[in-house]
């Protein structure tokens, strides 16, 4: 009766050893992730676990000429089943400031949009910053994260989550789908929607 037990026992007792080995085994395997966009050879891909979007890259064959991977994270650690899109670049850049110089000056030789009826002469008697004040709506699936800071409520963090989206899940398709950024909420889009288009 009790050789029965203690065979039971080595029974059970390997039966978890397997379960365990199992689990551990899978959670070490390799991941598989769809790298879209401008890549040699867009495709599902089977990497090993732990690896990063510069390693995708490659495997994907190199960015083409057209690519836009200014914004990627290529250290970002990938998991099963994400997509990497690597985006094309604007047929036009981004409008800066000095571009639209000569037309927001003033007879003074300040600075001065003309786009809305009333303006104050200059931020230091208002007290407004650079950044509230009205300027071309920023491309949220192109600009680095330098030039997403210059957006009001958008700060170094916030930036780096908009790219890191983009990164992982493509370039957005609407305006309103910066809300799936994390800790952007229905508040912070109303402020934001002014200043941000997506083509």
């Amino acid at each position: 009766m009790r050789k029965i037990k203690k065979l039971l026992i080595w029974i059970a007792i390997a039966s978890v050893a397997a379960t365990v080995y199992l689990i551990t085994a899978n959670l070490g395997g390799p991941i598989k992730v769809d790298v879209a966009g401008e890549v040699a050879n867009p495709d599902v891909y089977e990497l090993e676990r732990g690896s990063r979007v510069q390693e995708a890259i490659e495997m994907a064959g190199g960015l083409t000429e057209n690519a836009d991977a200014g914004y990627l994270n290529r250290a970002a650690v990938l998991h099963d089943g994400d997509k990497l899109y690597v985006p094309t670049k604007e047929a036009e850049p981004e409008k800066t400031p000095q571009d639209t110089e000569d037309s927001l000056s003033d007879t003074d030789g300040q600075q001065q949009d003309y786009s809305t009826e009333e303006q104050p002469a200059s931020t230091e008697s208002t007290g407004i910053t650079p950044s509230d004040s009205i300027t071309d709506p920023i491309n949220i699936n192109t600009a680095d994260a330098e030039t997403l800071q210059t957006i009001k409520d958008i700060g170094p963090v916030t930036a780096k989550k908009i790219i890191d989206y983009r990164t992982k899940n493509g370039p957005f398709k609407k305006k309103e789908d910066i809300k799936k950024v994390e800790d952007i909420g229905e508040k912070t889009y109303e402020n934001l929607k002014a200043h941000i288009r997506v083509r």
